[in-house]
């Protein structure tokens, strides 16, 4: 039977916009490296994701440390974080990785949905918008 998380990743599979292409990474091997590989609108990005039953993240040490590097270097990366409830999808950037590991959701500036067609409406756009800012900076 499949776990909760392949569960998540094949809700996520059946909703993914026609101009996404993902790809699921299994690393056994640690480092922190996401969940996901994803072009979407032909810009790339990482989702690292996460299934909670309570307010909390619950993220590795090896997990904050690559996507605090990872954004530091310019690098689009993001936590999709399920829960129980209503609005039960959240997106966080991966810059907010060390915030998601001392506070609880609730108090970690992110994105709530309660589908997961929104969540990508939302991600299409955070994801533009970092590589406008990226560009802009190289000019």
């Amino acid at each position: 039977m499949a776990g909760p998380e392949a569960n998540f990743w094949s809700q996520i599979r059946r909703n993914m916009p026609k101009d996404c292409f993902a790809t699921r990474i299994e690393n056994r091997a640690g480092g922190g490296f996401p969940d996901v590989d994803m072009l979407l609108g032909g810009f790339p990005l990482k989702i690292e994701l996460k299934i909670s039953k309570s307010d909390r993240a619950n993220l590795s040490p090896h997990q904050i440390a690559w996507h605090t590097a990872y954004n530091a270097h310019g690098g689009p990366s993001f936590f999709l974080i399920k829960t129980p409830g209503p609005h039960q999808f959240y997106l966080y950037p991966g810059s907010m990785a060390v915030d998601l590991h001392h506070f609880p959701l609730s108090e970690v500036q992110g994105s709530r949905f309660a589908d997961l067609g929104s969540m990508f409406c939302a991600l299409r756009v955070a994801v533009i918008d970092h590589y406008r800012r990226a560009l802009r900076a190289v000019d």
